[in-house]
């Protein structure tokens, strides 16, 4: 199956049984209040009540999700059809894979050392987000979705 793009609103029961473990085809994941940001490990339960956004990621798909009063608006990149979307949304172009750096315990807007509790190995250096850009036939992003997450060598 080719990349598509769909968008959904999902009830917190929704979403949670999207997120329950195991997620091996998205083993990476951000999550986000104003207050901070989480990475936690693939075998780890995501509470969405803690958190405003968040996103689930590898290789197959990427699901997004923001949080709107009592329910959430998702949206789901990929390979993949999960429960709860049900139309795709056009996404035309060539995908192009990129990537680039998340901050580093020396940038100077986070508070403390982020634990990114789903990378293996080394701590050393900067994490790097991998991702799949769509863009139109003018070069401009249409969507992007993130695919993987590693330590700089």
């Amino acid at each position: 199956m080719s990349e598509r793009w769909w968008t959904a609103t999902l009830t917190a029961d929704q979403l949670q049984a999207l997120l329950t473990p195991p997620r091996e085809a998205a083993p990476f994941a951000i999550l986000e209040r104003l207050t901070g940001m989480d990475f936690p490990a693939l075998g780890e339960t995501i509470d969405i009540g803690q958190w405003s956004k968040g996103c689930v990621f590898g290789d197959a798909y990427e699901l997004r999700w923001e949080r709107r009063g009592e329910q959430f608006q998702a949206w789901l990149l990929g390979s993949v059809t999960l429960p709860g979307f049900e139309t795709p949304l056009p996404l035309d172009g060539q995908p192009e894979d990129a990537a680039g750096f998340m901050g580093g315990p020396d940038t100077p807007r986070i508070a403390r050392r982020p634990q990114y509790r789903s990378l293996e190995g080394s701590t050393q250096g900067r994490p790097i987000l991998h991702r799949r850009e769509f863009r139109r036939a003018d070069g401009a992003l249409m969507v992007y979705r993130l695919t993987g997450m590693k330590w700089e060598a």
